[in-house]
């Protein structure tokens, strides 16, 4: 997930209703919002591996699904980071 706001939750909690999600890996330009937003979020989802990274590409790397939530103009994903399929 790129980005950490509020939006993100209802994201989320939709992936996580329709698919076996284990494991979310979140990236946000300040990275205490995404410390947050992961401490927030792992009560509420257990058996969800939800850990913040610092560098976005991480955060898609090997992914199955990504999810953009930002308000920025500049581009926050390049389809270089992802996997073919």
């Amino acid at each position: 997930m790129i980005g950490a706001g509020k939006q993100l939750m209802g994201q989320l909690e939709a992936m996580c209703n329709v698919r076996p999600i284990r494991e979310v890996r979140v990236w946000n330009r300040t990275a205490e919002t995404a410390r947050r937003f992961c401490e927030t979020m792992s009560s509420k989802f257990k058996g969800v591996k939800l850990m913040f990274v610092d560098d976005a590409a991480d955060a898609v790397r090997g992914a199955d699904i990504v999810n953009v939530m930002t308000k920025s103009a500049t581009p926050m994903l390049y389809g270089k980071w992802l996997e073919p399929g």
